[in-house]
């Protein structure tokens, strides 16, 4: 399914109307890339890169390894997200980076990988650093 480029621009400018927004991260090999780039002088939201490549995607499963066995993450009951983790499997590469992938061509875990995405750019920022149990706003919800 294509994604509309222009309603994504619409959720994240309503979510930044919500939420103070630190930053938009995109794939810069996605088709959609340079027009979100552009979102920086338009808009004046900060553009993060991430490629979805094994070495990204790879130290972003990490992070989110090490969060999980930390008990520094909260699942709320969703069943989207639990669904894109059931339908996902883990693939260790030649030089020995593990990443996720589809279980199966017709599986989507769409959303697992944003999780992945989102917790690799947060990190990236410092930007973590609460335990699950605080009510800290730095704490990760999912």
């Amino acid at each position: 399914e294509v994604i509309d480029i222009n309603d994504v621009r619409d959720v994240v400018s309503m979510l930044s109307r919500i939420v103070d927004l630190k930053f938009v991260v995109c794939d810069p090999a996605a088709g959609h890339a340079g027009r979100i780039q552009g979102w920086e002088t338009e808009y004046g939201w900060t553009v993060s890169r991430a490629p979805q490549n094994v070495v990204y995607m790879g130290a972003a499963w990490a992070i989110w390894q090490d969060h999980v066995r930390a008990r520094r993450l909260r699942f709320y009951p969703d069943p989207v997200l639990r669904s894109a983790i059931e339908s996902s499997r883990t693939f260790t590469g030649k030089h020995g980076l593990t990443s996720i992938v589809k279980a199966e061509n017709c599986s989507n875990n769409d959303p697992l990988i944003a999780c992945l995405i989102s917790i690799k750019a947060m990190n990236d920022r410092e930007m973590l650093r609460a335990s699950m149990y605080s009510d800290d706003p730095r704490n990760i919800r999912f």
